[in-house]
């Protein structure tokens, strides 16, 4: 998204929200893998 490409900037709650909701599965899904990575690496010794 670029300054000047015509798009709106405006976004309903609704869409906040669910942007949020990803944002924190996606985190959530990044924290749970680097844990199960720490826990392979640690086996793998």
């Amino acid at each position: 998204v670029m300054n000047d490409d015509k798009l709106t900037t405006l976004i309903c709650s609704s869409c906040v929200k669910n942007i949020n909701k990803w944002h924190n599965y996606r985190e959530t899904c990044l924290k749970s893998q680097e844990k199960l990575q720490r826990w392979l690496s640690k086996q793998a010794e």
